[in-house]
């Protein structure tokens, strides 16, 4: 990481206080409009700015622009799950994550908004984030294209989260942004009933 410092590349360093708060140190001394946060397991194509930066120039509502995420174990040529985000919901973002992954470019002013990445959350801290935008009318698109990889780890952040714990932030989650709840509250009870099943499954 030293080897990176200096010309165009700022390395900063603080102590461990988590991963919201190492994401809104990276935002508050952010001097560009945009934000792009790249966890140790993600990685993008090389066109991922540029046609994000296209889109948000086509449609200056935009907040934020991610893509569909290929996820792969050994070989990321060879991916084994696709993650397919619809973009802003207010009906599903409550329940189910569908705004798309932690990796996306973001306006800044936006994040600053909705008051950046809230320490409370353990995990789902950009899912947090993506509720707030859309509790805002936020804009959000989806490239339809497979610009994201993530390596799936079992020993990564969120998959080694227990059951209780997941639950736990999404009750968070929920209780937080209660207006996205008033879209659609039967359908949002559905969706968690489902969730809760297929996670047991899952486990």
């Amino acid at each position: 990481v030293d080897a990176l410092a200096g010309g165009r590349v700022r390395v900063i360093r603080q102590s461990n206080k988590g991963l919201s708060e190492a994401r809104n140190e990276g935002v508050r001394q952010a001097t560009g409009n945009w934000i792009l946060p790249l966890d140790a397991d993600d990685t993008v194509d090389p066109r991922f700015v540029e046609l994000s930066l296209a889109a948000a120039e086509r449609d200056p509502t935009l907040s934020m622009v991610t893509s569909l995420m290929a996820c792969f174990r050994r070989e990321p040529a060879a991916p084994e799950v696709a993650y397919v985000p619809l973009g802003g919901c207010a009906e599903a973002q409550p329940v189910c994550n569908v705004a798309g992954s932690a990796v996306a470019l973001i306006r800044r002013e936006a994040l600053l908004e909705v008051g950046c990445y809230d320490r409370e959350f353990a995990a789902y801290e950009d899912w947090d984030v993506w509720c707030g935008l859309v509790e805002r009318g936020r804009g959000i698109a989806v490239i339809p294209e497979m610009l994201i990889l993530n390596r799936m780890r079992d020993e990564s952040m969120l998959r080694s989260l227990s059951l209780p714990a997941q639950h736990t932030a999404r009750a968070g989650l929920v209780a937080k942004h209660p207006a996205l709840l008033a879209a659609s509250p039967r359908a949002t009870r559905i969706m968690l009933g489902e969730s809760i099943h297929f996670q047991r499954l899952w486990r």
